[in-house]
């Protein structure tokens, strides 16, 4: 990130309708909490890894 893009707000409009005050944005210029979220696997493989993972994690935290 630029030194003179540091400091800008992230800018997005939160639930109250007030632009995010946060300046610790990301390349993307957004903020963590307004940057997206993953949409998830969308390809079959992609899937099938993520559930794979998710029920490993499972045995794991059980065992």
């Amino acid at each position: 990130m630029p030194e003179e893009l540091r400091h800008i707000p992230c800018a997005a409009k939160t639930r109250a309708g007030t632009p995010c005050k946060r300046t610790d944005i990301n390349s993307n210029g957004r903020c963590k909490y307004h940057g997206g979220h993953s949409t998830g696997a969308i390809t079959a493989e992609g899937k099938a890894r993520q559930l794979e993972g998710y029920r490993r994690w499972q045995r794991e935290k059980g065992a």
